[in-house]
């Protein structure tokens, strides 16, 4: 088993490491998203779809009154068992009150878990006589789908036919994914990277503490600091044969040559006490 020591201060390079890690990584969030942090519009996704697809992690905003429904939902559970909420995937028609062909409408997962949002949908959904002035404005970013999602989405398109007047997309719009929350992300990432820096300053604080203290109760307060006939680190007298670093003479020489003894702590060289 390693020593306390080093187990404390492979904790603190451990802290240090994902520290930096978690720093860089709320960096990269921020610069992925930095225009629409610093409030950028989104994008208008009816514009897009009349051009291009819809592209991966774009920011968008539509109104849509055309629901087709609910298809599926996702659960989220802390190892399978403790639920931590849920999100509801809705298949919906883009275009604003300009379309006059269905033809050119396009297909669009949306992907919620606002409960007014959810209620204001399942409304659109169940009613045939809803306009464009009872649409709902959507926003959120364009994720790519879930495999299983995916599948119940394109079994409900198949089950009521309205692959047979318009295209669909394979993609999400999730509003789950708003300002606030890139906000949140970038915020809380950052605040863990901190947490574990500050973390290994501490660590590494406590070991050149414990450090010093080891060696300051390993070396006893001396009556004279610094005598050459004292061992610094024991406190105790050298062996009088052995040759003084200091003097170049044995511990039991004085410097003009005569015989001495080796020093004893609270008396002088000559066996008589400090006055």
């Amino acid at each position: 088993m390693k020593p306390k020591k080093e187990n404390k201060r492979g904790g603190a390079i451990v802290s240090l490491i994902v520290g930096i890690i978690f720093v860089l990584l709320a960096i990269m969030c921020f610069i992925g998203d930095m225009d629409y942090l610093l409030g950028g519009k989104a994008k208008d996704l009816n514009e897009i779809a009349a051009n291009v697809r819809p592209q991966k992690d774009d920011h968008v905003r539509t109104d849509s009154y055309l629901v087709l429904g609910n298809f599926a939902e996702t659960q989220h559970k802390i190892n399978g068992i403790i639920p931590v909420g849920k999100e509801q995937h809705y298949a919906i028609v883009l275009g604003d009150d300009s379309m006059t062909d269905i033809s050119e409408a396009k297909v669009i997962v949306l992907t919620v878990k606002n409960k007014k949002t959810i209620e204001k949908l399942d409304e659109l959904a169940n009613d045939d006589n809803a306009n464009f002035s009872d649409a709902i404005a959507i926003e959120g970013q364009i994720r790519t789908l879930d495999p299983e999602i995916e599948g119940y989405y394109r079994d409900a398109l198949a089950s009521s036919g309205i692959t047979d007047y318009c295209d669909y997309y394979t993609v999400a719009v999730d509003a789950t994914q708003t300002r606030l929350f890139g906000w949140l992300l970038v915020i809380g990432v950052l605040a863990i990277g901190v947490l574990c820096i500050v973390a290994f300053a501490k660590i590494n604080k406590q070991i050149k503490n414990e450090k010093n203290l080891a060696y300051t109760n390993a070396t006893p307060a001396m009556g004279q600091p610094g005598n050459p006939y004292v061992n610094p680190v024991t406190g105790q007298p050298y062996d009088a044969g052995v040759v003084n670093p200091v003097t170049g003479q044995t511990y039991n020489q004085t410097p003009d040559g005569t015989s001495s003894v080796p020093y004893t702590p609270g008396q002088n060289t000559d066996n008589t006490p400090y006055s």
